[in-house]
C-alpha cells in the first residue's frame, strides 16, 4: 500500500511553543501556519523554498470561519496589522508585488531541515522520546515497572536550549 501524504511535510520545533507569536492574539498565530503550510519547500519557478505569494482575498477566504450560517473572516486591516507584527519579530519578511504581497519565512532551511534536530540519527526508540522507561525487575516473575513518568503540573528545564527568546529569530 503506497499511500503517501501529497504536498510535503512541516518540521515544528517545541522551542516554538516559547517564541514570542505564541504569546500574542490569535490571528497572529492562525496566520503564522498559514504561512508556514503555504510557502514553498522546494524551489519552484522564480519562487524559492521558504517563499510564498499571497493575496489577502486569498487569506481571508482560506482563515475564515462559519457561525451560524455567516462567514466571518479577518479584515485586511487585521491582517497587514498581523504581517506587520511578524516581521518586527523577525519571523516574516515581505515584499509587496503585483496584485499581492510576496512572503519570505526568515530560517525557513534551518528550522527544516533533520539534521538540526536532536535526537534524529542517535537510536532514540518511540518509548525513550515519550519518557517512559520500562525495566525488568526480576526475571522470575517478568514484571515491568514504569519510571521516570513526567506527572501533570511537571515542569521540564531545558538546559541545552541557547536560543534567546527576547531577540529577533
Amino acid at each position: 500500500m503506497d499511500d503517501k501524504i501529497k504536498g510535503g511535510y512541516l518540521l515544528i520545533p517545541r522551542v516554538m511553543k516559547d517564541w514570542p507569536i505564541m504569546r500574542t492574539a490569535p490571528i497572529n498565530r492562525e496566520l503564522w501556519w498559514y504561512i508556514l503550510t503555504n510557502v514553498m519547500y522546494k524551489d519552484y519557478k522564480e519562487l524559492k523554498r521558504g517563499q510564498g505569494y499571497f493575496r489577502f482575498s486569498k487569506i481571508q477566504d482560506d482563515l475564515s470561519w462559519m457561525v451560524g450560517y455567516r462567514k466571518m473572516k479577518y479584515s485586511k486591516k487585521q491582517l497587514t496589522i498581523s504581517l506587520r507584527r511578524q516581521r518586527e519579530m523577525g519571523l516574516i519578511e515581505t515584499t509587496k508585488a503585483t496584485q499581492g504581497i510576496l512572503i519570505t519565512v526568515c530560517n525557513y532551511d534551518y528550522y527544516q531541515d533533520f539534521a538540526n534536530y536532536e535526537g534524529i540519527n542517535e537510536g532514540i526508540t518511540r518509548r525513550q522520546q515519550s519518557g517512559i522507561n520500562i525495566k525488568k525487575e526480576s526475571s522470575k516473575e517478568s514484571t515491568y515497572k514504569k519510571e521516570s513518568i513526567r506527572r501533570p503540573g511537571e515542569k521540564f528545564s531545558f538546559e541545552g536550549d541557547k536560543m534567546d527568546y527576547s531577540e529577533k529569530l
